[in-house]
Parts: structure tokens; C-alpha cells; sequence
């Protein structure tokens, strides 16, 4: 692995402005020097707004990983779900110093899959493989004996934080007309602002400290050491 990214991915027709689109999340943003996504994929400081081919880029670690640990849509989803009828949302993590990396995808206002882990193994999975991450998983051979996949062009054994990015990129391929990864390269303009609470936020930093006490010992370990470097 060797991608941060903290992005959500939203599918839709309906267009929203940054403003209502923050107070829906219940934050007031308040403007910043505008940015481009390279800077800003894996931000920890800024809330990022962008757009590409008709799909709505989020940026903020924060807010990305409060839904990858639980088949039920997080407050964040939720908000999303409920402005963006009938869409397609990933919300994607990766921090590769740890092999950390989470994603959940919903259609419909329905969470159909979740799956993340790191270096310290597995931590949560529903649903089904995607077509897209099955033809991940096709490139390895797993034993159960050992609970490890074994990657034949390297000939090594690992777990599946091995090859976590690439079943994270995967679903955010789905999104573009092109690999996700060459995002960087087209020079997308994203738009920064720092949030100030209102209404209901606190509720989604109360689900991402729940987040992060449910993974201590494992993913959290992975996240903070991460973060760190």
C-alpha cells in the first residue's frame, strides 16, 4: 500500500451549494485558500469540496471514517443519503503507513458493503464482494488453515491489509471513466473551509470517538500511528 485518501464519493443528478451542503452535515463552513485534490485526498486539517464528471468529492478524515465499521449507515451517511436521493456513496479510508484501509458503499440509502482492516488485522466486514473487489481477490489464493492470502508474484503470505488499497480503489474506479488513482493528475480544483459546529455535528464526532473506542488494539493503533508520520 502506499495511498492516504479520505473521500467520499457521491453519484448523483441533484446539485447542492457547499453551504447548504455543510449545514445539512450541521457545520457552517468558514472559506479557505482553494486547493486541488492531490493536496487535499487526505487531508486531516480541512473539510474539501470537489466535483469531477458529475460525482461530488468530499475530503475529511473525520468524517469518512465514522461508516466503516458498521452495516448500519453512520449520521454522516445518513445526511448524505437523505439529500442525495437514489445515489451511489463511497466513503473510502486508506492511510498506507499502517496498510490501514476502510470503505463502505451505499445505493439507494441502502449500506450494501463494509469492509476495513490494517496491519492488526480485520476490522468489520458486511456484504458481499463487489464484482470489482472479487476481481482483487481473484489475484491471490487464500488458506484457510492459515487464515493468510498468498500473493504469486511476490511469493509471500499475508493478510488481506496486503491488498486493502487495492479493493478501496476498486470501488472508487467505479465512479470515473478512468482509474481513481490517476485523479491526481487532472488537476481538480476542490474548494477548503474549516467547520464550525451547528446543530447536530457534534453527533458525528460522537460516532467517530465511538469509532475509534470500538477499534482500540487494532485499527485504531493503525490509524493514530499513521496519522502521526
Amino acid at each position: 500500500m502506499g495511498l492516504k485518501a479520505n473521500v467520499c464519493l457521491i453519484k448523483s443528478e441533484k446539485e447542492i451549494s457547499d453551504e447548504k451542503l455543510m449545514k445539512i452535515l450541521g457545520y457552517k463552513g468558514i472559506p479557505k485558500r482553494n486547493s486541488n485534490l492531490d493536496k487535499q485526498l487526505a487531508t486531516q486539517t480541512n473539510f474539501a469540496i470537489g466535483e469531477f464528471e458529475g460525482v461530488k468529492i468530499l475530503c475529511h478524515y473525520k468524517l469518512i471514517f465514522t461508516g466503516i465499521d458498521s452495516q448500519k449507515p453512520s449520521l454522516f451517511e445518513r445526511r448524505l443519503t437523505e439529500t442525495f436521493k437514489n445515489a451511489t456513496i463511497a466513503s473510502i479510508g486508506l492511510q498506507s503507513a499502517a496498510n490501514v484501509y476502510g470503505y463502505s458503499l451505499l445505493k439507494d440509502k441502502k449500506k450494501i458493503r463494509v469492509n476495513a482492516g490494517s496491519i492488526n488485522g480485520k476490522l468489520f466486514e458486511f456484504g458481499k464482494p463487489t464484482p470489482e473487489e472479487q476481481k482483487v481477490y481473484n489475484q491471490y489464493r487464500y488458506d484457510a488453515d492459515k487464515g493468510l492470502w498468498y500473493d504469486t508474484e511476490l511469493d509471500r503470505w499475508g493478510d488481506e491489509s496486503m491488498f486493502g488499497e487495492d479493493l478501496a480503489l476498486a470501488i472508487a474506479d467505479t465512479f470515473f471513466s478512468f482509474p481513481f488513482i490517476e485523479l491526481n493528475l487532472k488537476g481538480i480544483g476542490m474548494r477548503c473551509y474549516d467547520l464550525e459546529y451547528v446543530g447536530t455535528a457534534r453527533g458525528i464526532d460522537v460516532q467517530f470517538a465511538r469509532f475509534l473506542n470500538r477499534s482500540i488494539g487494532r485499527l485504531i493503533k493503525a490509524i493514530a500511528d499513521a496519522i502521526k508520520r
